[in-house]
């Protein structure tokens, strides 16, 4: 879809699949969904990038819009598959697709109507068989998207980040290796002591890169930043020295 508010937005789309709800394991059905948002809009972008490169204006065609039906309920069946047994999918009476709809608001819109704004609206009526017939109704609304706020340190505040998970890691493991030492045969004790003594070796040298990290993080804080927000907090580490 295409928001730029200046002054109108050109072309919103919207999508509906309706499903008969029969023994499909929920499960199924939310990596069928998760497979299904990222399918269309992968072939959404396709197709619209087709019609730029080609510079066609035209209808939708019949064609193109069975290509992406196609395609996504490829993707949707594989996917619900994959969380199923073999026998599960043999036994289990699975949800029914009923029908695929779409509605297209252009501007300027044919025939002319007001402006693409707030309304509420119907698809295209579904039918299925010769005696069911379903319309689905939406609710269409049009707002700035808020722009999340940027980390403009988000490099140093990562650096000590990781540098302090380090540090955690290699504490837990002389811990890990004392309570060991405290157990241990007498030829296991000097492979222990061995690896207590490099392992301290390691967390006195990532102790020494910490502070150089830390004021790192601190001058890009105290930086003023145009148009950015500087998200986060201070990191810190203490050390159980035993």
């Amino acid at each position: 879809m295409d928001l730029d508010l200046a002054p109108h937005p050109k072309l919103i789309g919207a999508i509906a699949v309706l499903l008969e709800q029969d023994s499909t394991p929920d499960s199924s059905i939310i990596l069928g969904r998760i497979a299904f948002s990222k399918e269309i809009d992968k072939q959404l972008n396709a197709l619209i990038s087709k019609r730029i490169q080609t510079g066609d204006t035209s209808p939708l065609t019949d064609q193109e819009i069975n290509a992406v039906k196609s395609a996504v309920k490829s993707k949707v069946k594989d996917a619900i598959k994959s969380d199923q047994s073999f026998f599960g999918l043999l036994t289990r009476d699975q949800d029914d697709i009923i029908g695929f709809v779409y509605k297209v608001f252009a501007h300027p819109p044919d025939p002319p109507q007001p402006d693409i704004s707030f309304q509420y609206f119907d698809f295209p009526e579904i039918t299925s068989g010769s005696d069911n017939r379903f319309v689905l109704s939406g609710r269409l609304s049009l707002g700035p998207v808020p722009t999340p706020p940027v980390d403009r340190c988000a490099t140093q505040r990562a650096a000590l980040k990781a540098k302090t998970d380090q540090i955690h890691a290699l504490e837990t493991r002389i811990t890990s290796l004392q309570t060991q030492l405290q157990h241990a045969s007498p030829s296991q004790k000097a492979f222990i002591v061995q690896e207590i003594t490099a392992t301290g070796d390691l967390l006195t040298q990532a102790e020494a890169e910490l502070p150089a990290l830390q004021a790192a993080l601190d001058a890009c804080e105290s930086r003023p930043h145009p148009g950015g927000v500087i998200t986060g907090t201070t990191v810190g580490v203490g050390r159980d020295n035993r």
